[in-house]
């Protein structure tokens, strides 16, 4: 299976006004929503100032309604240092648990979240993983680009029920995907039609019109029914230019989720 980088979206939120439910880096109190102190963070809704604590470690997240820090699924051991399931393994649950083993003569790319990442081992001499195989030296493969169809993208919400222009340099009469609010958790979803390896996406901006997302956050699944696992990376875009963001390490998935922030 070639690795792909997703064509994805355009957005039209260049600034963030609060949600009913305070968001995340903020608490409530009688005034409204209230930034935690510079370096600290808080769960989505929160309503004191004992929420705000010190974000998790890389490949950590707060477990649900706390601020206990666990290691995200396809990660395991102590939250301070969450390390990958190795290649071969894979771990379906947040929490400290100890990675699965994929069934004999299958693999699997590092931090694997699923079984289904659980595949053929790669050919003699390349590296190992149902996905993501890495050539043999002496070897090299180009990256695919994929830029799914309207049919495949979901939204949270659409402004005016015409701004859906998400597709790179589909910019109909300067529209673009925008949604209803400038909020943060706005969302696009990509279905790329089966499951694959993913080492980034592509960001644009509005064609004619400075706007676009300054700061974005990833979650993916394999499975429709599945739960949404967070990508722990930030992404930024300093303009509306077309910009490559490259993932720490390759994810393996069918569905992607991106959430616009700022």
């Amino acid at each position: 299976m070639d690795d792909l980088r997703i064509y994805n979206w355009v957005l039209s939120a260049p600034e963030i006004i609060s949600l009913s439910a305070c968001p995340v880096r903020t608490c409530s109190q009688s005034t409204g929503c209230v930034a935690c102190p510079p370096g600290q963070t808080s769960p989505l809704g929160s309503v004191a100032s004992s929420a705000c604590v010190v974000p998790c470690p890389a490949y950590a997240a707060f477990a649900p309604g706390t601020t206990t820090c666990e290691c995200s699924a396809g990660y395991t051991g102590p939250a301070a240092s969450c390390a990958a399931c190795a290649a071969g393994e894979y771990k379906a649950l947040a929490g400290p648990g100890a990675c699965d083993t994929c069934p004999a003569g299958t693999g699997s790319l590092p931090g694997s979240v699923s079984s289904v990442a659980c595949g053929p081992p790669c050919a003699a001499g390349a590296g190992p993983g149902a996905v993501g195989c890495l050539c043999a030296a002496g070897q090299y493969k180009d990256t695919r680009v994929l830029n799914p169809p309207y049919a495949q993208r979901d939204y949270s919400s659409i402004n005016a029920n015409t701004h859906s222009n998400s597709k790179l340099d589909d910019l109909l009469d300067t529209q673009t995907w925008a949604p209803t609010s400038n909020s943060v958790g706005e969302w696009m979803q990509i279905d790329t039609g089966s499951p694959m390896s993913i080492t980034g996406i592509i960001s644009q901006g509005r064609g004619s019109v400075d706007q676009y997302v300054t700061e974005f956050k990833i979650q993916y699944k394999v499975l429709l029914a599945d739960s949404y696992t967070p990508l722990n990376q930030n992404f930024t875009t300093p303009s509306r230019d077309k910009i490559q963001h490259t993932f720490a390490m390759p994810i393996y998935a069918r569905y992607v989720k991106i959430l616009a922030q700022s």
